[in-house]
């Protein structure tokens, strides 16, 4: 649980600063990738560790995790493609 705490602590400071860059700055596209991929990364990992730590009672219908569950497939639509955000990383990332 304390590694899923500090996988959100890091996404939200990274998604705090994706949002302080100019839209229109090339590196504003990696750091909005990289914000993308932690955030993603890191509810799965909260919500997995959550999961295992109450047991088959997560996944009842209507309990609290299970709608966390649900709101998270939905920003992991909002937020996009993986494979598209890691594409705009390692693009910035690695040179050509």
């Amino acid at each position: 649980m304390a590694d899923a705490a500090t996988a959100i602590d890091a996404s939200r400071l990274l998604l705090w600063d994706a949002a302080h860059q100019p839209l229109t700055a090339e590196a504003s596209r990696v750091t909005r990738g990289l914000a993308r991929l932690h955030a993603l990364d890191a509810v799965t990992t909260a919500l997995t560790a959550a999961e295992q730590a109450c047991g088959a009672e997560a996944f009842r219908p209507g309990t609290a995790l299970e709608r966390l569950r649900r709101d998270a497939q939905t920003v992991a639509q909002v937020l996009g493609d993986r494979v598209a955000a890691g594409d705009a990383v390692a693009a910035g990332t690695f040179p050509a």
